[in-house]
């Protein structure tokens, strides 16, 4: 087929697939009863005539207590101030209602339903992005997209959703006709199984047609959390370019785990665009939840910069005047106060690897505004400003009378939205909580539970937790000592061990830094196979032999790792030590992947699941530490490497130059090291805990949905 017959193929599929059914798609007398209810609607405005103060009491509100922008220099107090009260963000959350009764007739007549992805996500008539007239259609200038202005210019965005079959060619004709040079895609073609946008772009090298607009994708970049694309239009004559950044880690109607990288991708937009005018283009699915955080994000970082001030709360009304949800969740909502905090008070703590040295170096010097810190000092007061204690009833279920025996430590309690439940039967006495916690990996599918070394009485408990997680891996990183005894798991003369489990030690191999066992864990006629190591050299934490050895004993874990079951962590607090190694353990996967390593979001996101992790300074250090280790031997041994290469190309060396270079021993390096005292497990105190009674009931109204489904393989029915 000739390239003219090819044209005209691909033309006809996007111009006739209007046939194809669509997630927006409703019967006939679906639709007839929808247009019915927008006329009496635009009736009852017209004669009405609804302002803006009848809007709000129409929708059951009245004036409340004005919320207004923040200064940059305030925001920090007033994002504590909104955390440390677990209702606030509720409250304003509950306060961005939305104006649903505004028209949207556009959107709901008949002709124009198939275009829309959902059908509870339309634009409101005022906003809508309005296209010119195909001949005589006079549906042809309907696509399911808004117009949001920001805080100093009208029109600075259009939020889309993204395209479906049915619309495809419209985002398109939208694309040129409003002379968009740049597109934020926030969302995957595909996400859980299910089609979220239809690809709209070529691959590159290739061209595909849309009507009379013809796209090409000169280039296309991938990285880890996004994808930069250079696109072509071809109309008529006229030939535009267009830049198409896809952010790509981003969960449906959830938020992404790593703030920085987010904040980064909106920056890098913004630098391409310095010398456009023109809208800004954002889509995610329904172009309302991801779609309203990164145009509120780039709007407030835009404000910030020029005035001084933030002011989401009002943006997001604002937003939602203009297109139905904007901002999805509170979780969303919640989390452009996270970003925009990080965005004032932080900075990139991304460091390549091999600019690792070089950079922790300069965290060790005197920090510019406080002589008394360094500035690692000041990285870490950021990482307290930014990071915020979970309100008090974050960990109620630890704090009921009836689980304080299992807790070693009253004041280091899991929350209760990520705590594993266990659900298989040991007693009659057996309940489903544990003093642990899930904690995400760096990669998308890698889960870590931590937990403390188990009590006596948490012995049968623990194995509960090894079994319904299907624990493969357990990684133990405190010593035992006489008071433990009661707390050997894996003795299987241990009388706390109660049926149905039993527990073998299948072998067992000792080395002068770690043990490894692998153990036999059975219910009834279930076994597990598990690989048990122990770390016994916890000590002298300042020192490069401690560094390198525990390097070797994570290479040794991660080298006979196996499966996707999630790895289990403890010492003898769950966060002291536990922190430390799950910490270097991410940074060791992102450097593998990215060549790059951030601690700082590391530690934030494991703060996140658990806020007692790496709580001192020292920890912290600590991380940054065994890093700069790993750096400075992969460095010298490159450099080793290279010496010994020359060596054997340059067969004409003199002897007395072959036999220096080969045989004198190197000198040692000296190491001037941080002054360093090494978080112990036994400092954190016993402290009575607060508010045990009166709690007894807030177990059963937990929900848990959230974790099991991470787990796929876990069976809850009662074994």
């Amino acid at each position: 087929m000739d390239a003219a017959g090819s044209q005209e193929t691909q033309v006809l599929d996007f111009k006739h697939r209007e046939e194809e059914p669509s997630p927006g798609c409703q019967g006939d007398e679906q639709r007839k009863e929808d247009v019915a209810e927008v006329d009496e609607m635009k009736r009852e405005d017209e004669s009405k005539g609804f302002n803006h103060q009848e809007d709000m009491e129409s929708c059951g509100h009245t004036e409340e207590a004005t919320i207004g922008p923040v200064s940059v220099e305030e925001f920090a107090d007033h994002v504590k101030i909104m955390k440390d009260d677990s209702t606030t963000f509720d409250d304003e959350w509950a306060r961005l209602y939305d104006h649903r009764y505004k028209l949207q007739t556009f959107a709901m007549m008949e002709a124009n339903f198939k275009k829309n992805r959902y059908k509870n996500i339309l634009p409101y008539d005022h906003a809508r992005v309005i296209l010119d007239l195909i001949g005589d259609d006079p549906h042809s200038d309907y696509v399911n997209a808004s117009y949001i202005q920001s805080f100093s210019k009208e029109n600075t965005y259009i939020a889309s959703q993204g395209p479906n079959v049915t619309s495809i060619a419209d985002f398109w004709r939208m694309v040129w006709q409003k002379e968009v040079e740049t597109i934020i895609m926030a969302t995957n073609l595909v996400d859980k199984g299910k089609i979220k946008c239809e690809k709209y772009w070529p691959d590159q090298g290739e061209e595909m047609y849309f009507e009379d607009i013809v796209v090409t994708c000169e280039a296309e970049v991938h990285g880890i959390h996004d994808a930069r694309r250079s696109l072509v239009l071809h109309k008529d004559e006229e030939v535009r370019c267009l830049d198409h950044f896809h952010f790509t880690r981003w969960p449906d109607k959830g938020v992404p785990r790593n703030v920085s990288v987010l904040l980064r991708f909106i920056q890098e937009v913004n630098q391409s665009r310095d010398d456009k005018s023109t809208p800004l283009l954002v889509h995610c699915s329904a172009g309302v939840g991801r779609t309203g955080v990164v145009i509120a994000l780039d709007n407030e970082m835009q404000r910030a910069k020029q005035t001084g001030f933030v002011d989401i709360f009002n943006f997001v009304r604002a937003m939602r005047q203009r297109r139905p949800q904007m901002v999805q969740t509170p979780e969303q909502y919640e989390f452009i106060h996270d970003a925009m905090l990080e965005f004032l008070v932080g900075h990139d703590t991304m460091i390549p690897r091999d600019r690792f040295i070089e950079h922790f170096a300069d965290l060790r010097t005197k920090s510019d505004q406080d002589v008394t810190l360094t500035k690692l000092d000041q990285e870490f007061e950021i990482m307290n400003k930014v990071c915020h204690e979970p309100p008090m009833d974050a960990t109620n279920v630890g704090k009921l009378e009836e689980n304080a025996s299992k807790n070693r430590y009253q004041n280091v309690l899991p929350r209760d939205t990520h705590r594993p439940l266990l659900i298989s039967f040991s007693t009659d006495t057996s309940t489903q909580y544990i003093n642990a916690t899930f904690c995400q990996g760096y990669k998308d599918r890698e889960k870590i539970i931590t937990t403390q070394m188990p009590l006596s009485q948490t012995v049968t408990d623990f194995l509960r937790l090894i079994y319904d997680y299907r624990i493969s891996t357990i990684v133990m990183l405190n010593d035992l000592s006489k008071e433990d005894a009661s707390s050997i798991y894996w003795d299987e003369a241990n009388p706390n061990i109660k049926q149905p489990f039993s527990m073998n030690v299948l072998d067992t191999v000792e080395s002068e830094h770690w043990t490894e066992r692998t153990l036999e864990l059975k219910h009834r006629k279930n076994t597990r196979i598990i690989q048990h190591f122990q770390f016994l050299s916890w000590k002298e934490v300042d020192s490069v032999d401690f560094y390198q050895t525990l390097l070797d004993f994570m290479n040794n874990v991660t080298s006979q790792q196996g499966g996707d079951s999630p790895v289990l962590v403890h010492c003898l607090n769950g966060v002291g030590r536990t922190g430390v190694f799950c910490v270097v353990k991410m940074c060791l996967d992102q450097l593998e992947v990215e060549d790059a390593v951030d601690v700082f979001q590391i530690v934030k996101a494991l703060r996140h699941d658990n806020f007692q992790m790496i709580q001192s300074l020292e920890d912290y250090k600590l991380c940054y530490r065994i890093l700069n280790h790993l750096m400075a031997m992969s460095q010298e041994n490159t450099l080793q490497s290279g010496q010994e290469f020359d060596m054997e190309k340059d067969d004409g060396l003199s002897e007395s130059v072959s036999t220096r270079t080969g045989d004198e021993d190197c000198e040692d390096v000296e190491i001037d090291p941080i002054e360093y005292y090494a978080h112990n497990d036994d400092d954190i105190q016993d402290e009575d805990a607060d508010e045990k009674e009166g709690l007894h009931d807030l177990e059963k109204s937990l929900t848990r949905d959230l974790h099991l489904s991470e787990f796929d393989e876990v069976t809850i029915t009662k074994l």
